[in-house]
């Protein structure tokens, strides 16, 4: 397992095991070891959390705000904004909204994801969807669809409309499948970027992937790879930590900020890796493929380390307040300069 020199990983004894059974497994921790009182309790504050922002354009304005970057980092790295630019997406989601944006914003996309997405409601996506991941994920997805995701939809028509822009909901750019096992053609992409995904991946998944990317991307091409990192606030997944409710400093949680690396009191519903920055970095250097250029965010309520009790002491201020990943570039790329931002 890799280890940061500032950065070492940590796992407690619990988290470790259930990690390791449903990695073997193929499961996330949310079907082979969440108890089910446990998990209810999250998915009804999942959706508690959805009604309470159902008319809030949050999500489509970030939505927007990602797109507008990568054209300008398209534009600083290959000289060449999204309309001349060809486009991988990893892991597009349930609302593959931010690949729909940078569709209408005139890029060649494409994206891959586990599962397919739920785009008109009808009964054949929603049999297969049954069959594919089971019950629980299909009833959740059509309630999803049918009380969110199809105003979220027209939220980013109207966005986009206002950019003079249209919104095109193409099934035949979505892909379905483990991106490691994906086999594409040497220099497809001049942009490759992945949102709150890789935390989700198990670490040899992500050792096969990244050398693939490298190989996908045209020589002045990069890779943006943004997960949730885990000592990070919001890097437990729990609901109370979650990026819309953190930022309501009033609201009462069960779970204390970073609950995941000191009382441990609750497992997230579904799969983490448990990585921190220094050994995403580690692991794309280590493949000798990319150079890095660190993307930091800061979480807006930073606490210093030392008033937090319970966190391993290896975790200083500067790592715990960490929550966004990194840019690779191939290494076989031209010297970059670094870019304002990144």
């Amino acid at each position: 397992m890799l280890a940061g020199k500032s950065e070492r990983r940590w796992c407690t004894e619990r988290f470790a095991c259930e990690v390791k059974r449903a990695t073997e497994r193929g499961k996330t921790a949310s079907s082979s070891s969440i108890p089910v009182g446990q998990k209810s309790r999250e998915l009804a504050r999942i959706f508690a959390m959805y009604l309470r922002g159902v008319f809030d354009r949050t999500t489509v304005d970030g939505v927007i705000a990602d797109v507008v970057d990568y054209e300008r980092q398209l534009i600083v790295h290959t000289g060449r904004g999204l309309r001349d630019a060809r486009v991988l997406e990893i892991g597009y989601g349930a609302r593959p909204l931010r690949l729909f944006a940078a569709l209408a914003f005139g890029a060649d996309i494409t994206g891959i994801d586990l599962d397919a997405p739920m785009l008109a409601g009808s009964p054949r996506e929603i049999i297969e969807m049954w069959r594919r991941n089971g019950a629980e994920r299909a009833i959740k997805s059509v309630m999803r669809f049918t009380l969110f995701d199809l105003l979220e939809r027209r939220f980013l028509a109207q966005a986009l409309q206002k950019r003079g822009l249209k919104l095109s909901v193409d099934r035949g750019r979505l892909l379905v499948g483990d991106a490691a096992s994906l086999e594409l053609p040497p220099v497809s992409f001049e942009l490759v970027y992945s949102e709150d995904v890789f935390e989700h991946m198990p670490e040899n998944s992500i050792r096969c992937l990244l050398p693939k990317l490298a190989g996908w991307l045209d020589p002045n091409g990069f890779c943006l790879i943004r997960p949730n990192i885990f000592p990070g606030i919001t890097g437990g997944h729990l609901t109370d930590w979650f990026t819309r409710a953190e930022v309501n400093a009033c609201r009462k949680r069960k779970a204390e900020p970073w609950e995941h690396l000191r009382k441990r009191r609750f497992m997230p519903t579904g799969y983490l890796n448990g990585l921190t920055r220094a050994q995403y970095r580690e692991l794309a250097t280590k493949c000798n493929s990319f150079s890095s250029h660190a993307k930091e965010g800061l979480h807006r309520a930073a606490i210093h380390a030392s008033r937090i009790a319970g966190i391993n002491a290896a975790y200083d201020t500067e790592v715990l307040n960490k929550t966004r990943g990194m840019v690779f570039t191939p290494s076989t790329s031209r010297t970059l300069k670094r870019p304002k931002g990144i």
